[in-house]
């Protein structure tokens, strides 16, 4: 015969009146013996801290490349490791910190201060970012769905207090007009900025942007001929202009002669601007320099 209350609960229970019983029928506690993994602090797949109860854990593929991509632009991972990061995301326990920094890298990359802003960033911009990736990471993501994932963990954050909408400094009332540079992530009042109309402009920041290794040349090719205005910092100018000139080792930017214009230069030129050739190259730098006033200052040297 069983004893009503055996020493193990794993035998079975006998109850004179009602015959066996299973042993969940007594709420038991052995919470203080037992081992309950749920209990365990997770580690964070970033940090490797002790994740927060807040924290979130992986279940959504755009997440994973939101979170991703923020952290190559702030350094904190290499693309390589990015990829290998994407194959295995899956459940994976994250601080709610790097989903904020992430937020704020992409933010500051893209110039904007809002989860709305996303909605109406331009494609050349996004596709600078995505391209930036170089395959890996956004692999296989339409900047639709790219958008679309950035506004979503942008939001949640917001709605959880994570992030705040951030102001440029240059912004002192709503009625300043801030516009952002299409090369940077800066933002000024749009009267400090160039307007970026011609392309004759556009070729010669991108060309310097090529040479500084701040663009690909995939990249200045997306950006050649944009489907909407676009904003200039008038640094860019200045320094742009000038690495053709070194590159080059033009001695009088007033007086740009086509023997002068490298392989170099002119197989960049090329790409993003077909059928352009050294005499019209040439010409569109002097008339950079002309254009710009500004620069006149920077490249002041008698003129013959």
């Amino acid at each position: 015969m069983y004893s009503r209350y055996p020493a193990s609960t794993n035998q079975p229970i006998l109850d004179h009146d009602y015959g066996f019983l299973n042993e969940q029928f007594f709420d038991i506690d052995n919470s203080a013996f037992s081992w309950n993994s749920a209990r365990i602090p997770q580690k964070c797949s970033i940090c490797s801290e002790n994740c927060p109860e807040n924290s979130k854990t992986l279940k959504f593929e755009g997440d994973a490349i939101v979170l991703l991509i923020g952290q190559v632009l702030r350094g904190s991972f290499s693309l390589k490791q990015a990829d290998n990061f994407r194959k295995i995301w899956r459940r994976q326990k994250i601080c709610n910190l790097h989903f904020s920094e992430s937020i704020d890298a992409i933010f500051e990359f893209l110039g904007i201060t809002k989860p709305c802003g996303i909605l109406a960033c331009s494609e050349e911009m996004m596709n600078v970012l995505i391209n930036r990736m170089e395959g890996t990471v956004a692999q296989g993501i339409s900047l639709k769905r790219f958008k679309n994932c950035v506004y979503k963990v942008a939001l949640d954050l917001e709605n959880a207090g994570k992030i705040s909408e951030k102001f440029p400094e240059t912004s002192t009332s709503s009625s300043v007009k801030i516009s952002y540079c299409y090369l940077c992530p800066n933002g000024e009042k749009r009267s400090e900025m160039r307007n970026v109309k011609m392309q004759e402009a556009r070729i010669v920041l991108l060309i310097g942007r090529i040479l500084l290794e701040k663009l690909t040349i995939k990249e200045a090719i997306s950006l050649f001929n944009p489907s909407e205005s676009l904003f200039s910092c008038r640094f860019h100018y200045s320094e742009s202009f000038e690495k053709i000139l070194n590159t080059c080792e033009i001695a009088n930017p007033y007086k740009v002669a086509p023997w002068e214009l490298t392989k170099e230069v002119m197989d960049l030129v090329t790409a993003i601007w077909p059928g352009i050739d050294e005499n019209e190259f040439s010409r569109i730098l002097k008339w950079f320099l002309r254009a710009n006033k500004f620069l006149k200052v920077r490249f002041s040297i008698d003129k013959v």
